[in-house]
């Protein structure tokens, strides 16, 4: 279980919150932890994610916090799980889990967290980064902990490690030259190889890979497989998509696709589809060499 946070205050009873690598705590609203009581200073602690586990300070002059921990150099102080610090009896913080910090969307509005798989639709976990979707589904610029974004029409505040990423388990670059893609539609599983490492996923989301392979493995090599949305759209329809289902749901299954390459360990997720915008048209393709994609149980 990734880091969490029970905090009490007067105003706001007692709660549970996710925590980013770097957080405030105090009466704010900014702060990403609120304590709604009065005597609260509007900034009075920061709780942040190191290499060697949990650490928090003080951040208002009058020395209002009670806390044990050993004290480190800059005002800080280590926490770890069950321990707390006290403003007084109605206001305090609790360390529940002191792992560390996972990828979490809030609703700034109303609390509400989105983990794992419900990313999906919002955000693009890549490479050890969080991008935020466009309405054509791919990534934009990169979101930082702590960051707010809007998606249209709810605004979230994004919790994310900060650190160094783990090391990724497959290590297999998807827009390697010398990448391959194998592709059955009857268990909808496909499968990336270079050399003697591979990266398998299956799943619904992997039906949204079909339409832009068979363009590709059909197409010139040098330009061709670019389809426009709609024609995408048409061609997941016939293999089996939901032809109740919008254009735009193309879109988010091929964000989910990303979502499940990364989270099996592939790398450059970011630059598994290649595309060209104009005014007023978008055309994307994949782009694993042609004579190196195979399709299997497209009848």
């Amino acid at each position: 279980m990734p880091a969490r946070l029970l905090a009490a205050s007067s105003g706001r009873g007692v709660r549970e919150h996710p925590l980013g690598t770097t957080n405030l705590v105090g009466r704010h609203p900014t702060c990403g932890v609120v304590l709604d009581s009065p005597g609260v200073p509007a900034f009075w602690l920061e709780l942040r994610w190191t290499e060697a586990g949990w650490r928090w300070r003080e951040l208002s002059p009058e020395g209002l916090a009670r806390g044990k921990g050993p004290a480190l150099p800059g005002g800080w102080r280590e926490i770890r799980s069950g321990a707390s610090v006290r403003l007084d009896a109605e206001t305090w913080i609790e360390l529940l889990v002191d792992a560390p910090p996972s990828v979490v969307l809030v609703d700034v509005a109303t609390g509400e967290e989105r983990s794992g798989e419900d990313l999906d639709s919002l955000v693009e976990v890549s490479d050890g980064r969080v991008l935020p979707l466009h309405a054509d589904g791919e990534p934009s610029a990169e979101l930082r902990d702590g960051e707010l974004f809007h998606d249209g029409r709810r605004c979230w505040r994004v919790l994310r490690p900060d650190l160094l990423p783990e090391t990724l388990r497959a290590g297999l670059v998807l827009a390697h030259p010398e990448a391959a893609l194998d592709l059955d539609l009857s268990s909808r599983t496909a499968t990336f190889t270079v050399g003697t490492t591979s990266c398998s996923v299956s799943g619904g989301p992997v039906l949204a890979l079909a339409p832009y392979a068979l363009a590709r493995r059909d197409g010139s090599r040098d330009d061709g497989g670019w389809l426009t949305l709609p024609d995408a759209h048409a061609g997941w329809i016939t293999l089996g998509g939901a032809a109740s289902s919008p254009a735009e749901r193309l879109n988010w299954e091929r964000a989910k696709l990303r979502s499940m390459l990364t989270r099996e360990g592939a790398v450059g997720v970011d630059r598994l589809f290649e595309v060209r915008r104009r005014v007023g048209d978008t055309v994307i393709r994949l782009v694993t060499d042609p004579t190196r994609v195979h399709v299997r149980g497209a009848g």
